[in-house]
């Protein structure tokens, strides 16, 4: 499986963020890692779309909900069906 490289960087630039702000005892600030990014401008921090080819095939399940009114209307649609 080849990965894009932004996708491995957009990842490992996240986990590095915030494995630093737990060691500091800090709340999860997902808008820092893309502030300190080479790719920020070139993405528009779009980290969720960045990091989608490489959640693909995983083994490990992983999700995010949707912010505010994306995710409270999605969530009422699943639980609709």
């Amino acid at each position: 499986m080849e990965l894009k490289r932004i996708a491995v960087d957009c990842l490992l630039q996240h986990f590095k963020t915030l494995y630093q702000q737990s060691i500091d005892g800090q709340a999860a600030d997902f808008g820092e890692p893309c502030a300190k990014c080479p790719y920020n401008k070139e993405c528009g921090c779009n980290w969720y779309e960045n990091i989608a080819p490489a959640l693909e095939g995983t083994k490990i399940p992983v999700s995010f909900p949707l912010p505010n009114d994306e995710w409270d209307q999605e969530r009422q649609e699943q639980e609709q069906e």
